[in-house]
């Protein structure tokens, strides 16, 4: 029963905690898998992999509960985002070959050279993407965002104190 009177106390009490237990076990089954075939990579790769398991099944359990919903944009802006990580796996891809990983085969200067120059140019690459499928700076503001959340609140009172549809 979600009747108003009960309000969501299960959804913001207990089932983040569950979440977060069923997270947990999946990120260490994750880590049981990858850890052995990619070393540290696999770890990390794990541990990304449950952050966004964790975030999908708060937004979908707030969104099942009416507490949140997509407002008009964020669709576009979902696929903006994609496809300039996409961008972005594919310099990592690209540039794999040419990044020296092996610490005795250069100097630690040199590495931290190289490393820092890859770094640079992924977010140059990043950045440039996401220009060029036209996203700004402020729209990744926190004004920006925040504005966005009390427009989604204010969906969410007016959807609510609607009229119910009439029946045929």
């Amino acid at each position: 029963d979600r009747s108003p009177s009960r309000g969501l106390g299960d959804v913001y009490k207990r089932q983040p905690v569950r979440i977060g237990i069923a997270v947990l076990a999946a990120t260490q089954a994750m880590n049981f898998v990858l850890v052995p075939w990619l070393d540290h990579a696999g770890l990390a790769a794990a541990i990304s992999a449950g952050a966004w398991i964790n975030a999908s099944l708060l937004l979908f359990g707030l969104a099942r509960a009416g507490a949140w919903r997509a407002q008009p944009g964020w669709a576009i802006f979902s696929l903006r985002v994609t496809v300039a990580i996409g961008a972005l796996l594919a310099l990592c891809i690209v540039g794999r070959p040419w990044l020296v990983w092996n610490l005795e085969a250069q100097s630690l200067w040199w590495r931290a050279g190289q490393t820092l120059g890859f770094v640079a140019l992924a977010a140059l690459v990043y950045g440039a993407s996401l220009w060029l499928l036209g996203l700004r700076p402020n729209q990744f503001t926190r004004g920006f965002i925040e504005a966005n959340i009390e427009a989604n609140i204010e969906a969410n009172i007016e959807a609510k104190s609607a009229p119910p549809p009439a029946k045929p």
